[in-house]
Parts: C-alpha cells; sequence; structure tokens
C-alpha cells in the first residue's frame, strides 16, 4: 500500500485532533470519501459518505469545516452519517455552512402534512409556493439571503409588493416562512441566524391598511319616516324594520325577539362550546318598549 501524502497526514492529525480519532479520510475516485468508524475496532461498523470535494491539498479547509458541521449534527439530532450529510449542502459552489434547504423543505412538508396538521391539498395550495419561494432565496447564486430578518425583508419586496399593507394575505405569508424557518433551526440544526424576528420585526413587514374600510352611510331620519309610509300595507314588515331601526338589532337578533312583561328581549343568537351548555334560563339583554309603539 502507497504510503500517503504529507499534506493528507496533516489532514487527517487535524481532522481527529478536533473532532475525535474515528474520523477516518480515504480517496475515492479522485474524490473525498469519510468514514465514521462506530464501536470497537473488530467489530465496528463503517459508515461512510461519498462528497463532491476533490481529494486534493485545496479542498483541506473544506474537509475540516466539513466534519465538524458533520459531528455537530449527528450529536444535536441524534443521527447518523448520511442523514446529518443530507442536511448539509455537497455543492462545491456552496460553503460548508450552508444547509440543504430541499432536504429541510421536503421534512417540514412531511411533518406538517403526515401529521395531520394541514391536509395534504391545503399544503399543496397554500403553503408549498410559500417556502418555495423562500428556498429560492436562500439559495439564489446572487443577493441570497443570509439570516431570517433578510429573508423576510426580501420576500415582502419580490413577492407581497402587490398585497395591500396589514392585509391577512400578507400575514399569512410572512408566518408560513417564520413557521419554516423555526423548523429548519430546531429540528433540521440550521443556524441560529435563521431564527425568525421578533413579532414587531414582522409586524412591520406585515404592514397597515392605508385605506380604511368603507363605512356604511347611514339613514337619515326623513329616508326612514318614508320607508316606513311606504310599508304601510306589510305591517309586520314594517314592524321588523321599525324595531331594526329603532333598537340597532342585527337581523339575528330580531329573529330571536320576544315580549316579556311589556318588556322586548334578546335572546342568544350565537352557538359555541361556550353557551351551547347554557340553559334557556341565560341572561337576556332587554329594551323596554317605546311609548306608543306596537
Amino acid at each position: 500500500m502507497a504510503k500517503a501524502a504529507q499534506w493528507l497526514k496533516d489532514l487527517r492529525s487535524v481532522v481527529r485532533r478536533s473532532n475525535g480519532p474515528d474520523w477516518v479520510l480515504e480517496d475515492q475516485y479522485g474524490r473525498f470519501k469519510i468514514q465514521k468508524i462506530e464501536g470497537t475496532r473488530r467489530s465496528a461498523r463503517r459508515p461512510s459518505i461519498a462528497t463532491s470535494l476533490p481529494f486534493t491539498p485545496s479542498s483541506s479547509d473544506a474537509v475540516t469545516a466539513l466534519v465538524r458541521k458533520l459531528r455537530e449534527k449527528m450529536a444535536e439530532q441524534n443521527i447518523g452519517l448520511a442523514d446529518a450529510y443530507q442536511l448539509i449542502s455537497d455543492s462545491p459552489e456552496l460553503t460548508d455552512e450552508s444547509n440543504n434547504w430541499k432536504e429541510v423543505s421536503e421534512r417540514y412538508r412531511s411533518v406538517r402534512v403526515d401529521s395531520g396538521k394541514v391536509k395534504e391539498s391545503n399544503y399543496n395550495t397554500n403553503e408549498a409556493y410559500r417556502i418555495k419561494r423562500a428556498v429560492n432565496l436562500i439559495t439564489a447564486r446572487s443577493g441570497a439571503a443570509h439570516d431570517a430578518g433578510t429573508l423576510l425583508r426580501i420576500y415582502t419586496e419580490k413577492h407581497l409588493s402587490k398585497i395591500e399593507p396589514g392585509s391577512s394575505g400578507r400575514k399569512r405569508n410572512l408566518l408560513d416562512v417564520c413557521r419554516f424557518l423555526n423548523f429548519a433551526v430546531k429540528k433540521c440544526a440550521a443556524d441560529k441566524l435563521w431564527l425568525p424576528p421578533d413579532d414587531e420585526e414582522v409586524a412591520l413587514l406585515v404592514g397597515q391598511r392605508i385605506t380604511a374600510k368603507e363605512q356604511t352611510p347611514p339613514v337619515k331620519p326623513e329616508q326612514l319616516l318614508r320607508l316606513l309610509n311606504s310599508l304601510e300595507g306589510n305591517p309586520e314588515l314594517r314592524l321588523a324594520v321599525g324595531l331594526v331601526a329603532f333598537y340597532g338589532l342585527r337581523p339575528a337578533e330580531l329573529m330571536v325577539l320576544s315580549l316579556e312583561d311589556g318588556k322586548l328581549k334578546v335572546g342568544n343568537t350565537k352557538r359555541n362550546s361556550s353557551n351551547t351548555k347554557k340553559t334557556s334560563n341565560c341572561a337576556h339583554t332587554q329594551f323596554e318598549r317605546a311609548p306608543g309603539r306596537r
């Protein structure tokens, strides 16, 4: 067996001194192969990965950084060598700190759908494209985002400029991206730089509505009188319109309106977990009957 070159001996020494004695570096078709010995020497397992790093002295720094990142991910996630490597981009154009964001996004989708938190059809329609946009901005060849705050700002400028500030659409986009980034850090060992900013900063990106919702113009007294006069031939409808106008009732309240002891009473108009258990003796909103009115 040919003796290892001095640069390779030096590299192996640096890697083992920094990460432990069980790391093995070898040549495989002109690329680095990395092994991690597990167990005693006699019965040890030797899982390995084939990298795209050229088996040359110029790759020494990249190999050293890669082994360190692999060791950290294996310890943080309690996973094996191959799984840890899946979470690290093996592209020579990217740095050793780059996560395999495509793999992270696939794991995120699996957790969201397989856990039952969201239906697959719902995820494909409402979330998938947002996560894809975020990953594209992180992995762009130029102008890429390098932390969570920058990503959200670029995402807002590029994809939300035509959506009204303060709208639910802007909020859902940004909150979905924040949820994805939290998953990347907490479940896939991404750098803490990808933790989303605080709620206040996200709220600034969501923005506030520029134009207030159009208000319904009030009915003037003379308009109401003309309406009531026009309903003389339909006394029930005339009474309903008068009650709604006089007391400000909603149509749903009008439906449960009753007269008890000379007073108008409105019962519950909503059904939810807190009031479905209440009996019919629950408190009522009371209205005094208008003098002279029927």
